[in-house]
């Protein structure tokens, strides 16, 4: 009997382009999308839908760095609603009260919503620390200022090797080239090295914290490092741990430019 081919339901294809399937499943799926005309259009529906959803979110949700600031204004709101609700008028105000905490809860929704949607983002745009740890070398400060900031991928590093690379993280032979590029977690330009555990897939497009967001930062933190303002190992060690907070830190904002 011919086996029967399972295709990938909404389910999975939320799970696969959100970031929140195993590497395994997701090179299985995305391997049977190469040849599975139906699924590759179910992706492409969903993904449509998921980013609209997401574009309506980003336009009320607060920066991450202000949910604190959020929280107060909603704590501030309900105060002052609570102080107009006056005894003799309560049945009269007791209908926009509820109205009151139903736009409340609404609002909490969406920024639960954006915030899960900002950490998938944010997710996608990290390496797997498991995976890509960070790797550098003894090298003398004058050496590194003397290189200037070109990362530029080493010439050494191999098409093998590369491809090793996105093998680790599951990501198929179509989206190698149109959507990430091989790059340095440390940048020699701050001392990193061209082992497998600093190289990662880094996408272009498909976050705002992409490869040109961390351009910028490499060059900032190599100007800032050779003019003595930073520390070389605080600069290796924040670009390792969580580059696009050390983007936040040095460039003030919550968003690349």
């Amino acid at each position: 009997m011919k086996e029967r081919i399972r295709h990938m339901d909404h389910g999975e294809a939320l799970r696969l382009l959100d970031g929140e399937m195993s590497l395994a499943d997701a090179a299985h799926w995305r391997t049977h999308l190469q040849g599975c005309d139906a699924c590759a259009a179910m992706l492409a529906e969903t993904e449509s839908t998921s980013n609209a959803v997401k574009g309506v979110v980003y336009e009320r949700a607060e920066p991450v760095w202000g949910q604190e600031q959020a929280n107060e204004r909603l704590r501030l709101r309900l105060q002052e609603t609570s102080e107009t609700v006056k005894p003799q008028r309560a049945g009269l105000l007791l209908p926009r009260v509820r109205y009151a905490f139903a736009a409340c809860a609404v609002l909490v929704v969406l920024l639960g919503v954006a915030a899960h949607y900002r950490s998938q983002s944010v997710l996608a745009a990290l390496p797997n620390k498991n995976l890509t740890p960070g790797a550098t070398r003894e090298v003398e400060l004058a050496e590194l200022c003397a290189a200037g900031d070109d990362d530029d991928l080493d010439p050494s590093v191999s098409a093998s090797v590369q491809t090793a690379v996105f093998h680790e993280y599951g990501i198929a032979n179509a989206a190698r080239e149109k959507d990430f590029q091989v790059d340095y977690l440390i940048n020699p330009q701050l001392g990193g090295t061209n082992d497998i555990h600093n190289l990662w897939p880094q996408p272009y497009q498909s976050t705002v914290w992409n490869a040109r967001a961390k351009d910028a930062l490499e060059r900032h933190l190599h100007q800032m490092v050779c003019e003595r303002k930073v520390d070389l190992a605080e600069a290796q060690r924040e670009i390792a741990t969580n580059w696009i907070a050390a983007y936040q830190k040095y460039f003030h904002t919550a968003k690349p430019a």
